[in-house]
């Protein structure tokens, strides 16, 4: 098991990991792998020389304007899945954001409480929600007047039909 930072290199096995983990739309991995990707804010697991796992930590500021990362689009290959990997890979990256400064991890993941919970996350913090159609996906960043700091998550709603996205700022 190797863990480092990614690399430019590292965006097709990222796209397509990303693709295995989240039934997100392909309009919306490239939308966030051309706004939002930072390859020196995102852990990469690896292992046989593959990349098999990813943490996004997207900078962020929450108030009182501490400094944070927003931890998004977490996942393990389906192959590598209940090993322990992912239980391993997020405690070392949560100590290493904790190294470089950021005591605040913000992570979204509704439903996985109870797993953050127990690698020692606490909940603390809301964002806000925003709903919008699909059509203006295009035109977030700058109708919102989003900057690089602000945290982003655009989800696609359950209900595909209805063609409705959620904006999460906090």
């Amino acid at each position: 098991m190797l863990i480092r930072s990614a690399t430019e290199r590292d965006r097709e096995a990222i796209y397509y990991l990303w693709k295995d983990c989240f039934s997100d739309p392909n309009e919306y991995i490239d939308f966030f792998m051309k706004k939002r990707f930072r390859a020196d804010f995102c852990a990469i697991l690896e292992e046989n020389r593959e990349v098999v796992g990813m943490i996004h930590l997207l900078p962020c500021l929450i108030e009182p304007k501490q400094k944070a990362l927003y931890w998004y689009a977490a996942g393990i290959r389906s192959d590598y899945r209940n090993k322990g990997l992912f239980r391993k890979f997020s405690i070392h990256v949560k100590k290493e954001a904790n190294n470089l400064g950021y005591r605040n991890l913000c992570v979204p993941a509704q439903g996985l409480e109870e797993f953050y919970k127990s690698i020692g996350f606490s909940s603390e913090y809301v964002a806000e929600d925003k709903i919008f159609d699909k059509d203006d996906l295009d035109n977030i960043y700058e109708e919102y007047e989003l900057q690089d700091n602000d945290i982003v998550k655009i989800i696609d709603m359950l209900n595909h039909r209805r063609n409705l996205f959620r904006l999460c700022r906090g």
